[in-house]
């Protein structure tokens, strides 16, 4: 169920973000690559932009530069150097609510959050600092820090599937984590 935007939430913030763009096409056919226009470049910056804020996966239609199209995202660009501004209704939506703000709760069955769960009460016991989140296209990874900066986190593994049905995550332990969550004591140094 949607939860109204003043309702149930949890401390959330964007604390920093890093959107790498490529100045060349992928290579062709051919071996090929050449410069991105500049169209093209604003409007893969935005769609990227978009990622880096929050907006995870891509819509499945609309008028958005979150589209995977490259075309409209392309348009998007073209609008911008034109000087024609830039608007993201879809963007716009997912900020006009705080941080934090639970938009849903989805039933799983108990054994797909049991890592994500048990290492949420680790970090509490042992003082990490977390949960935090990276979030991109094709991956996200959730992951606490301990004092020494090492960090144990957990990916969720087919993102784009779990965003269409989030009752079928899945989540992996990366090796620290695994080896973390093995032990019935303390994290001590490995």
């Amino acid at each position: 169920d949607a939860v109204a935007p003043d309702a149930a939430r949890v401390d959330a913030e964007l604390v920093a973000a890093t959107v790498r763009v490529a100045r060349r096409s992928g290579p062709d056919w051919r071996g090929e690559s050449r410069p991105l226009g500049s169209d093209q470049l604003h409007g893969v910056l935005l769609h990227e932009l978009g990622h880096a804020l929050g907006f995870s996966g891509h819509a499945r239609r609309g008028n958005t530069v979150m589209v995977r199209e490259l075309d409209a995202v392309r348009r998007f660009g073209a609008a911008l150097v034109a000087g024609d501004g830039f608007r993201a209704p879809t963007l716009e939506a997912l900020y006009a609510r705080p941080s934090g703000t639970i938009l849903a709760r989805v039933a799983v069955e108990p054994w797909r959050s049991d890592r994500v769960d048990r290492m949420a009460a680790l970090a509490r016991s042992n003082a990490l600092d977390g949960p935090f989140l990276r979030t991109g296209e094709t991956r996200t990874r959730i992951f606490w820090v301990d004092a020494r900066q090492r960090e144990y986190g957990l990916v969720v593994v087919n993102l784009e599937a779990t965003l269409r049905a989030p009752e079928h995550a899945l989540v992996a332990p990366e090796a620290r984590t695994r080896r973390a969550l093995a032990r019935s004591r303390d994290l001590a140094p490995e």
